[in-house]
Order: structure tokens, then C-alpha cells, then sequence
């Protein structure tokens, strides 16, 4: 038993697999939205819905669901809006949730709560693959602070609380990347039997989310610069079979592929003018100044995390000319940045859209961490040195922390946290999470029952329906939701305010009644306040 015991414990998987349970575990319980965790956000409604659809579609219709030629108008709704890999583990995630414990609210047909374990099962997914990766490359120490690394980045953390695509997109991105890294590693291109299996996930990225057409580009460079022309079959083999898996999985292709493939990426990329705030001016989505997405990655990451990352990055100057794996890593953690960094590329929701890079700079984050490691093993002892490192990470969890639960508005130190970025003028929230159980629950007990609070900003149409959907407190206190729209208010009013600058045409000053708050570092991040 003993010697089983240390197999487990000296095998690559138990690392990664260990942090990925802790971290599966913090991320359900602070999940809920009338508990501990974010607040509804805005385009949770999106996603849960069409997730929910889908499933119940499923149940009712069967294959019949997945004919072109289907009048099912919720089925057909949800299949063509977008790739539905995400979209299906949501509404898988919510059934599964509601057979085994009875909704809360059965005003709402779904439930947040339970959807968003689709993202946190996901997140604990990836954490697992990044750590066996940075293990099996690098060393078990490597592992662990890869796992570690990730699970500590408050941003992606953040994500995988909410009912979004990014965590699924974050999880298909990095198997995707790193299956090709890893085997396709040898001296000689790889078997056709290779090419297709990891073009295969290639497909599961594609039909995830429009992040996936980032994916080839690195992958066909980095082999041709190790193969030369022998390249072109295994690249050509990978890039089928991902074609064949998103046309398979994606039914709305089915009639029309080319002409339906290129109005999704049209909607992508023509939809309406969104807004960032930056440096303390407002900007549209494509006059963001190019620098933003560079400025934003490094500014979010904790900075332990960036300075073990570039250890890991600064080794490969003694190989890089091989044209090791590790290139193909920064070519795809690089792309990204620099496509939202041109001229005219819409930019918006603060790093959501290359959300992406941040699993794959993790891995260097393991390789600098092993190297930092066996540093210190050269001048003290094994015991003095794990400890170092330990306690080293442990800082870099005080975002996950003491942000709670409004991850989304972490910044690292190197601009001063968030009260150093709220002087920069950075923005604040993008997505409503800050607006939390917590701060409604004590608004309702001054609130006169049956009152109207106005809610700013609104950014589409159904937002607010979600919120009372999915927030009992204000059916129990027969509390109105309005949308602000710029009129003077009474002093009897009532208002909602999350501090999303971009769009934000109110702020409440000294003179407005606070009657709840949400502040982290000392700066407001959504309130409820009552008209002077």
C-alpha cells in the first residue's frame, strides 16, 4: 500500500490533477449569483439560454433537431447563432445540475448557478492539461507551478464563474496548440495517424469559438520552419480533419458551408459599435489605441506570474534557433495580441477576446519556475528552496482573494492594483459581475417595497429581464427594473450603477445617498444610491 501510495504521489498527473480539484472546488463555491459569487452578467443570457435550448430541443425533437431543413425554431435559433461545443456543455451542465437538485427559482427555465459549472469543470480541465504538460516537458516541479500559475491569474479565474464561452475556447485553444507542440516534437514530421487526431482537436476549437482561426497560422509556420516541404502533407492532413470535425459538429453547415462559415465570421466582425475605456477617455471598439491589448495582458497577469514566465521565455535564447516547441507556444500566444493590436480591429469587454494567451503563458511560467528552482537549490537546501517558491506563489493569489468575487476588475502591481489603474483611467467592470447578491440583498432592506430602480448602464435588450430572472430578491420585494435613458431622477429614485465607464452616462457623487456598495481596493465597482 505504501509503495502504491508513493507511485501516485511521484506520478506526472498528480500535480496538476491536484490543483485542478482545489481549484474546481474554490471555483463551485463562490459560483452561485445569490450566494458568493458574480453577479449576472450581460451576456450570460445568451449563452445559458441558448445552452438550455439546445438540451430541451434534444430531449423533445431528438436527430431531428439537426436537419438544415428543421422548422424547430429553438433548435434551428440556437444551432445557427453560433459553434455550439460551448454552448452544448452549458445547457449540459444546468440538466444535469436540475435532476439532481430541485432550481430555487422556478420562475426562471434555467439556472446560472448551474449552467456556469459548465466553465468551472473546464477551467479545472485545463488547469490539469497545462500542468501534465509543463510536467511531462519540464519536471514535476515545473507542473506544479504551471497549475499553480494559472489557477492564480484572477482574470481567468474570473471567467470560469460566469455561463461564457471563454473557458471552453481557453481549454480547446490550449489542447489544440499543445497536442501539435507535444506530438509533433521529433526530429521527423509526424504520421498522417497524428496529423489527424490533433487536427481533430483543431475542430473542437473551431467549434467553440471564432478564436480557433488563430490556431493554424502559428502551427503551419512553426512546421515549416522545422520541415520544409515535408511539412505540407502532416499540415495539410491536420488542417482536414479539423474542417471535417467543425462541419461535423456544426449543423448549420451543413446546407451552404461556405456561404453560412462566412456570414458567422461577418457577424463576428461587423457587429455594433461597442466601447473601452482607456486612459480616461472613451474610445470605439475600432479606434481602441493599438497598444491596449499588449498594455492589457501585462497589466493583468500577476507580476510573479510574468517574471517566472519571462525566466521561462529568456532559456529559449540557447535553443531557439532549433526551432523548439516552445516557438510554437509564443507564436500562438503572440498572434492574437498582435492581430487585436492593428489598426481598425475591434477591441472590446477588457481581455475576454485573447483570453486565450494566458493558459499557454503558464507553461512558461513552469519552465521558469523549474529553472528558478533548481537556482536555489544551488544555495541552500531542497526544503529552504520548495518553501521559497511556495510562499513566491502564494503572493501572486492575493487578486483571487481579495477580489472576490469580482475577478474580472483585477490589475497587477505593476500599475498599482486596481486603485492604481482606476487613477490611470482604466476600466473598472465590463460585465456586471460586481453587481452581486450581497449588494442587492442590502439595497431591498431600504428599498420601499414595490419601488423602480433604474439600472445604468444597459447594454442590450434583455439584460434586465435576466437579472429578475435569475435574482429572487427583487420578485420577493416587487422591485422594478428600468433602464436609466439620461432624464433627471427624483429624490424618491433609485439607482443601479455598475461602473462600466465606457457606457456609463451617470455617476453618482457626494451628493447621492449610497445605500450599497461594492468596492475592492477602496474603489467602487457598482452600487445601488438614492437621487438627491
Amino acid at each position: 500500500m505504501l509503495s502504491g501510495s508513493r507511485r501516485i504521489l511521484a506520478a506526472d498527473w498528480t500535480g496538476p490533477v491536484a490543483v485542478g480539484l482545489v481549484a474546481l472546488i474554490a471555483v463551485l463555491a463562490t459560483i452561485s449569483p445569490v450566494k458568493y459569487g458574480p453577479g449576472v452578467t450581460i451576456d450570460e443570457s445568451f449563452n445559458a439560454a441558448q445552452g438550455y435550448f439546445l438540451t430541451e430541443a434534444a430531449g423533445a425533437y431528438g436527430w431531428a433537431m439537426l436537419h438544415p431543413a428543421s422548422q424547430l425554431e429553438v433548435a434551428q435559433s440556437a444551432l445557427n447563432d453560433h459553434p455550439p461545443l460551448a454552448r452544448w456543455g452549458i445547457g449540459l451542465s444546468e440538466q444535469v445540475g436540475r435532476r439532481i437538485v430541485a432550481p430555487e427559482n422556478t420562475a426562471a427555465p434555467y439556472n446560472l448557478a448551474r449552467a456556469r459549472i459548465a466553465s468551472a469543470v473546464e477551467f479545472a480541465g485545463l488547469i490539469c492539461l497545462i500542468g501534465f504538460v509543463a510536467t511531462r516537458w519540464y519536471g514535476r516541479p515545473a507542473g506544479w507551478v504551471a497549475a499553480i500559475s494559472l489557477f492564480v491569474m484572477p482574470r481567468v479565474f474570473g471567467h470560469a464563474h460566469i455561463a461564457s464561452l471563454e473557458s471552453m475556447m481557453n481549454l480547446t485553444y490550449g489542447a489544440a496548440i499543445l497536442s501539435v507542440a507535444h506530438f509533433w516534437d521529433h526530429e521527423t514530421p509526424p504520421s498522417k495517424r497524428v496529423a489527424c487526431w490533433t487536427g481533430a482537436l483543431f475542430g473542437l476549437a473551431l467549434l467553440s469559438k471564432v478564436q480557433a482561426i488563430f490556431i493554424p497560422i502559428p502551427i503551419a509556420l512553426w512546421a515549416l520552419l522545422r520541415w520544409r516541404h515535408r511539412a505540407i502533407v502532416p499540415v495539410a492532413v491536420w488542417g482536414i480533419a479539423g474542417l471535417i470535425v467543425f462541419y461535423a459538429g456544426w449543423p448549420h453547415l451543413w446546407e451552404a458551408p461556405f456561404d453560412h462559415f462566412m456570414k458567422y465570421l461577418g457577424r463576428t466582425t461587423q457587429r455594433i459599435e461597442l466601447h473601452n475605456w482607456y486612459l480616461g477617455r472613451q474610445f470605439a471598439d475600432r479606434m481602441t489605441p493599438w497598444q491596449y491589448p499588449l498594455v492589457m495582458f501585462a497589466i493583468t497577469v500577476p507580476v510573479g506570474v510574468h517574471l517566472l514566465s519571462l525566466i521561462g521565455v529568456a532559456e529559449l535564447r540557447k535553443s531557439f534557433t532549433k526551432v523548439p516547441r516552445e516557438v510554437l507556444l509564443l507564436g500562438a500566444i503572440a498572434l492574437p495580441l498582435l492581430v487585436f493590436s492593428l489598426p481598425g480591429t475591434p477591441i472590446y469587454d477588457g481581455v475576454r477576446l485573447f483570453l486565450v494567451v494566458y493558459p499557454l503563458w503558464a507553461i512558461f511560467a513552469g519552465r521558469g519556475g523549474q529553472l528558478a528552482l533548481d537556482w536555489l537549490r544551488t544555495r541552500m537546501s531542497a526544503g529552504k528552496s520548495n518553501g521559497c517558491l511556495i510562499g513566491f506563489l502564494l503572493l501572486q493569489a492575493y487578486g483571487v482573494v481579495f477580489l472576490a468575487p469580482c475577478w474580472l476588475s483585477y490589475y497587477n502591481l505593476s500599475v498599482g492594483g486596481l486603485r492604481g489603474a482606476d487613477r490611470l483611467g482604466l476600466e473598472r467592470t465590463y460585465w456586471s459581475d460586481s453587481v452581486t447578491h450581497s449588494l442587492i440583498e442590502q439595497a431591498v432592506e431600504e428599498i420601499p417595497q414595490g419601488s423602480t430602480l433604474y439600472v445604468a448602464p444597459v447594454l442590450h435588450q434583455f439584460q434586465l429581464d435576466e437579472m429578475l430572472a435569475q435574482e429572487p430578491l427583487f420578485a420577493q420585494h416587487e422591485i422594478q427594473l428600468q433602464p436609466y435613458q439620461g432624464a433627471p431622477l427624483g429624490a424618491q429614485d433609485y439607482l443601479l450603477v455598475y461602473y462600466r465607464r465606457a457606457n456609463l452616462d451617470v455617476t453618482p457623487d457626494e451628493n447621492w445617498r449610497i445605500i450599497s456598495e461594492v468596492r475592492r481596493e477602496n474603489v467602487p465597482l457598482a452600487g445601488v444610491y438614492q437621487a438627491p
